[in-house]
């Protein structure tokens, strides 16, 4: 309903609204730093939010997508809409009426494809954007992430009984000779 209106606040008591109800429609969005796991062999990651509310139903689950980059701020006209990813996961928590749940969305492919980047920007949005449902979630949300890092390159090593050299494919290091 306002579509050059942007939604951004600083308030952390503002809810986020996802969905269509009556004119409006809205999709909710999160950006976490991904720095830190540059290099790192991803295994899982989920993002955890909390859904407070319904404020319109039936239902329509709610998708979960990478998004972006794009600054904060932006509009509904000023949404670039190819920066969509694919679906990553999609849930339907809770029934109209019901109190707050905790959501969590498979987000590993997403996480995986944006490594290397220095933040990683997720949107919710209802699988049918036509639907009547409108949830609000909380902006308390979490990227959980499980992660392998592999080991430093030893360098210099040796064997310490017998005393040698590690080999190399040329001249191999033996270590007890057969008679």
């Amino acid at each position: 309903a306002g579509p050059n209106q942007s939604y951004l606040t600083a308030s952390a008591a503002d809810v986020l609204r996802m969905g269509r109800w009556s004119t409006n429609r809205g999709n909710a969005f999160f950006e976490f730093p991904l720095s830190a796991l540059n290099g790192k062999q991803i295994i899982a990651a989920r993002l955890g939010a909390t859904q407070l509310t319904w404020a319109a139903c039936p239902n329509s689950p709610v998708q979960v997508r990478t998004f972006g980059l794009q600054a904060a701020g932006f509009t509904w006209n000023q949404q670039n809409h190819a920066l969509w990813g694919p679906v990553l996961d999609t849930k339907n928590p809770g029934s109209c009426n019901s109190g707050p749940e905790s959501v969590g969305w498979d987000v590993t492919a997403g996480v995986r494809s944006r490594l290397g980047a220095h933040a990683i920007q997720l949107g919710l949005a209802p699988q049918d954007e036509n639907a009547l449902s409108r949830r609000h979630f909380s902006r308390a949300a979490t990227l959980y992430v499980t992660y392998n890092s592999a080991p430093n390159v030893p360098t210099n090593p040796v064997f310490t009984s017998p005393s040698r050299q590690c080999g190399t494919a040329a001249s191999p290091a033996v270590l007890g000779q057969a008679n």
